[in-house]
């Protein structure tokens, strides 16, 4: 096992134990059962740093199907900047998730990613996989999720050769319900490959929402984006600052 993802592994199993045992309170008064449909769009105002630096808006949009045990999810992501009327920046993120619920704590899923970031290296990168998810917390103050997974991706590239490998995957997912109207969110994914041990990739988004109303609320956050062995020219380090206003539904 690479070192990238040992650091995952132990992290993520050090971060179990001691929500176990600090949370272990809060995990025992459960929330009320989410609905049976929920989405949202919204739109926002970006500034990015690394391989750009401009401002510009995005968009994005996403929703949940719970039918029973089941739970489907789709997300959509897109980002466009112009400067002088001049596109400089441009991305597509797609993710679709099929999850089945085995336990109150424990799920299994399947994956499948999308992105397109010509201005960072790549003109299509695609993945699939599986793995299981397992519930830490699951309060209504506070939820904390870990998942794992392995997988297979293919990504191809302007200028360096197609990449296609077997990926491993790891992440984690809190939610800490700050005031009856504000949220802190914290969700962080890490993928290797298994062909080549140097290219690992982070994404750590930050955030924070607040309501204005029943359906509509402010997002402010941050989404730092790190390859470790980027596409030939393009720096290793993205961040992405928006301001965000959400619509969101729900319903049963």
């Amino acid at each position: 096992m690479t070192r990238p993802v040992t650091v995952c592994a132990s992290g993520m199993l050090m971060l179990v134990l001691a929500a176990s045992a600090a949370f272990g309170q809060a995990a025992q008064t459960p929330k009320e059962p989410p609905p049976r449909r929920e989405g949202g769009g919204e739109l926002s105002f970006v500034n990015t740093t690394g391989n750009t630096d401009s401002a510009a808006f995005g968009a994005g949009a996403d929703f949940t199907l719970r039918p029973g045990k089941w739970v489907y999810e789709e997300r959509l992501q897109y980002i466009r900047t112009e400067d002088s009327g001049i596109v400089d920046a441009e991305s597509l993120a797609e993710r679709f998730r099929a999850g089945r619920v085995l336990n109150p704590h424990l799920n299994v899923f399947a994956e499948y990613g999308y992105l397109r970031d010509v201005f960072s290296g790549i003109d299509h990168r695609n993945t699939i996989s599986g793995g299981l998810a397992f519930v830490v917390i699951d309060s209504k103050l506070q939820t904390f999720t870990i998942d794992g997974s392995l997988g297979y991706a293919k990504e191809l590239r302007p200028i360096d050769p197609t990449i296609s490998t077997g990926i491993v995957t790891g992440g984690t997912k809190y939610r800490l319900r700050l005031t009856e109207t504000a949220e802190f969110a914290d969700d962080f994914a890490l993928m290797e490959s298994f062909y080549d041990s140097s290219d690992w990739r982070i994404n750590h988004f930050i955030g924070i929402t607040a309501k204005i109303s029943t359906i509509f609320a402010l997002k402010f956050g941050n989404t730092l984006r790190y390859v470790n062995a980027p596409p030939t020219t393009r720096e290793t380090r993205d961040s992405i600052t928006s301001a965000t206003i959400v619509a969101r539904f729900k319903s049963q």
